[in-house]
């Protein structure tokens, strides 16, 4: 047996012992073969005595530089490499970072075994970010020869392990790498750990900064614009909000004529300003006119086709109009089109659920009713639409329920799970939902969010169930796919079914329902807000989204007309923008902007409510009004005055207020709504007769017996499935 043979099986056996003792004979017998010390060096670290390592490693170098045999030392370098490689190939990670190190106390520039110490020390849960400074990595990225082999998947698999860790330095590690990273591959991967980042670890800052790091690839790209926009809009940094929202608009300066890409821009841009109340910007860049000039010209395209960036994104584009204009005709006509267009070039390579035959449809016992959304928790969704969950009949309806990319909470766990025969938590894989209400058999389908959720969007266009519905929400979304939307005639009058694609479901009292709302501890007084007793106090408690100038001039003008009155506008303590939009109309008809006062957002929704009962009037917005607000306002017993349009989201408080049989405060103009608040403002003796109404109304209306709407709703969704059973019926026999 040769000896290198011998020594190679001495090795493998891990006989460690005897190979020094053969290459210690070696070396006194040629004590001029370098090679030799490497391997006795090698052996002695695998035997963990690094002294010894580094002690015969040192007179091995000591050679090098007397004799000039520079290639000896890449030799080792070589060697102790091949080795590591081969310890981590057999999982043996200790020993191959073992070897690393020692490679780099060696070789501190090289790179490559960097790389493999950051994917060991990873694995080993050895990492932490300080070691990249150590290691000086930045420097040697700064000055690697491009014109030497770089192991760019590497490099992309460490700046990936690195940037979990939520720090400066692992920012720093990819704003050095990403000039190695060529093509747009490693973009959308990277996209997904910032989107997990962001969403499923609660850190959107950091996700952001990520992301603006990305923009060195390309600063116009306007698909990692979008990304940081999302992030930037998670975080509670007004200034990353609108530096973003400015440079993706900015970027359409840049892109060649895009009519759907000009629309998606313009709405995002619009509604990021409109929840700034940025309204000197929107009237600035006349953006409000520009997204409705593109919305018309994109109608009178058929057949247009969105492009992979715009295709799953381009859902609820004329969402903002909603909160800037009552017309119902208009509006409804662009969303209608824009779903249509969204729908037409969703793709999906799923087959279709089959069809039950007509005799498994009639023995179909329960019905399967299933509810999807991404807000069935501590949202005004949860918990408006709690009690119908509570009081369905579950013999005769079984409820499954599709959480898509939600944290559940308190109410998720005592009042979705509880009441569902299955509950599933999705993040924002459309085809595995689509899969599992498909595996579900569901009968009819009904959606919560309408127009917040793109994801769900796409799940229903597919049409995983046989009827699918749309309640509760912002509006219908006029997907062709929703054969319904669930309505009374006071929220959406009849004559407004020609806006709608859905077929309107008229419910017979009331399009919503509770019995009673949770209340905690006051924790607002006259006293510390520094409030006379005897002044009358109106309250705004709408989110920033719903006020605009011409509205808000409407209520201060109440306020200036009521003597001794104050008005609270909650959640806008550290809105800037929304204080001198306030404050500047206020300066204009001569009002003392003293008589405003900028309170924050509760704690939570037990704290708001008890908190409401500070108010003595309660404002309503338009044309976006409230809904949970005003139900919570009711419940509490405190008159509030709202202005009726003729879209649905104008019309909420209309509704709830005329099942609650109330009349006082509900106005049809701009002057109606004056007089109105005034009126209220100026007559204590009124206000005490819409208490007494509201308390009243506990026992008789409507909106305050779930059990009696939940009923309805059965009977609805019953009549629905019979609907759809006389269609499959005749289908059958014409065919």
């Amino acid at each position: 047996m040769t000896l290198c043979n011998q020594l190679q099986q001495l090795f493998d056996s891990e006989n460690y012992s005897e190979m020094i003792t053969i290459l210690e004979g070696q070396i006194d017998e040629n004590p001029a073969n370098l090679e030799l010390y490497w391997y006795l060096g090698l052996v002695y670290l695998l035997q963990a005595d690094m002294d010894s390592a580094q002690e015969v490693w040192t007179v091995g170098i000591n050679q090098v530089w007397e004799t000039g045999n520079i290639d000896a030392i890449f030799l080792l370098f070589s060697i102790l490499d091949n080795e590591a490689k081969s310890k981590q190939e057999l999982g043996q990670y200790e020993s191959a970072w073992q070897i690393r190190e020692q490679l780099q106390n060696l070789n501190p520039e090289d790179l490559h075994n960097i790389l493999h110490l950051i994917d060991l020390s990873y694995q080993l849960n050895k990492f932490s970010p300080e070691k990249l400074a150590d290691w000086q990595i930045f420097g040697i990225l700064e000055n690697h020869d491009f014109s030497e082999s770089l192991d760019v998947n590497l490099l992309f698999k460490c700046v990936l392990l690195v940037l979990e860790f939520p720090t400066a330095l692992s920012i720093d590690l990819f704003e050095a790498s990403i000039k190695y990273f060529s093509g747009s591959e490693w973009l959308p991967v990277m996209i997904s750990l910032t989107d997990t980042i962001a969403e499923r670890h609660m850190l959107p800052s950091y996700a952001f900064d990520i992301t603006k790091v990305c923009l060195n690839f390309d600063p116009s790209n306007y698909f990692i614009l979008n990304k940081l926009l999302d992030y930037a809009e998670l975080t509670e940094s007004r200034a990353k909000k609108s530096e973003t929202a400015w440079r993706l608009y900015h970027s359409l300066e840049k892109k060649s004529q895009n009519l759907a890409l000009e629309c998606y821009i313009f709405s995002r841009f619009l509604m990021v300003l409109l929840k700034l109340n940025c309204w000197s910007d929107i009237k600035q860049t006349n953006v409000i006119q520009k997204l409705i000039d593109s919305l018309q010209k994109l109608i009178f395209q058929s057949n247009y086709q969105l492009d992979d960036f715009l295709a799953p994104r381009f859902w609820a584009i004329p969402f903002p109009l909603l909160y800037l204009f009552d017309n119902v005709a208009e509006n409804r006509c662009f969303l209608n089109h824009t779903a249509k267009l969204f729908h037409r070039n969703f793709k999906l390579d799923l087959p279709n659920s089959p069809l039950l035959s007509f005799q498994e449809n009639t023995t179909h016992k329960p019905l399967k009713i299933a509810y999807i959304g991404h807000t069935l928790r501590q949202h005004s969704v949860g918990w408006l639409s709690r009690w119908l969950f509570y009081h369905h009949n579950k013999q005769h309806f079984q409820l499954y329920f599709y959480l898509i990319a939600q944290e559940n909470d308190q109410l998720t766990n005592e009042w979705i799970i509880p009441n569902g025969h299955k509950t599933y938590n999705f993040g924002r894989d459309v085809e595995a939902i689509i899969k599992q209400i498909q595996a579900d058999n569901i009968n009819i389908l009904v959606d919560l969010d309408g127009l917040t959720s793109n994801v769900i969007a796409q799940v229903l266009s597919f049409k995983p169930a046989s009827i699918q519905v749309t309640w509760l929400g912002s509006d219908a979304s006029g997907l062709p796919t929703i054969d319904y939307f669930i309505v009374d005639s006071h929220v959406v009058p009849i004559e407004n079914q020609q806006h709608y694609q859905e077929t309107l479901w008229y419910l017979p009292d009331t399009y919503l329902a509770i019995d009673n709302f949770e209340v905690g501890t006051m924790t607002l007084s006259r006293e510390n807000l520094q409030i006379a007793n005897d002044a009358i106090i109106y309250l705004c408690l709408q989110f920033n989204l719903k006020f605009n100038p011409d509205f808000c001039r409407l209520q201060l003008t109440i306020i200036k007309s009521v003597p001794n009155s104050v008005l609270l506008v909650k959640g806008a303590s550290n809105n800037q923008s929304m204080q001198e939009l306030f404050t500047t109309i206020a300066t204009d008809i001569g009002l003392d902007k003293k008589r405003i006062k900028f309170l924050p957002r509760d704690p939570d929704e037990m704290t708001h409510r008890a908190n409401l009962a500070i108010a003595d009037i309660v404002l309503d917005t338009y044309p976006y009004g409230g809904a949970t607000t005003t139900l919570e306002t009711l419940w509490l017993e405190i008159p509030l005055v709202t202005k009726v349009g003729q879209q649905f989201s104008a019309r909420n408080s209309y509704a709830f207020m005329t099942s609650a049989g109330l009349s006082e405060g509900i106005a049809w103009s701009d002057q109606d709504y004056i007089d109105w608040g005034v009126r209220l403002g100026n007559d204590q003796k009124l206000r005490h007769q819409i208490r007494y109404k509201l308390r009243q109304s506990k026992g008789t209306a409507p909106i305050w017996n779930a059990k009696k709407f939940t009923l309805e709703m059965e009977t609805a969704y019953q009549q629905m499935w019979k609907n759809y059973l006389d269609t499959q019926k005749r289908q059958k026999s014409n065919s």
